[in-house]
C-alpha cells in the first residue's frame, strides 16, 4: 500500500511498513520540495524522513509489511515532519 495525499503545504503518505517503500516516499517527498521551491533543505529533510521511517518501520512496526506508516510534512513558517507508527 502506498497512497499520497498533498494539500497545499502538506504533504502525506500513508505506506506499508516496509523498507522498499521508504525508497519510494523519499522520491515523491524530493518531488513535492521541488514543486515547492525548497531543493535547498532537501538534503537535511530526507536524512530526517529516512531516519524516522526506518525506526517506524523496524520498531514501530517491527517489520511486519501488513501494518501501516504514515508521514506528513508540513512545510509552513518551520518545515515539520510527523510520524504515526
Amino acid at each position: 500500500m502506498f497512497e499520497i495525499l498533498e494539500e497545499n503545504q502538506v504533504f502525506t503518505v500513508r505506506m506499508s511498513a516496509d523498507l522498499e517503500a521508504i525508497d519510494r516516499a523519499a522520491v515523491e517527498v524530493k518531488r513535492f520540495l521541488a514543486r515547492k521551491g525548497k531543493d535547498s533543505e532537501r538534503f537535511a529533510i530526507l536524512i530526517a524522513l529516512r531516519e524516522a521511517l526506518s525506526n517506524a518501520v523496524l520498531h514501530g512496526s517491527n517489520g511486519d509489511a501488513s501494518k501501516t506508516v504514515e508521514f506528513r510534512l508540513f512545510l509552513d513558517e518551520e518545515i515539520r515532519l510527523e510520524v504515526i507508527d
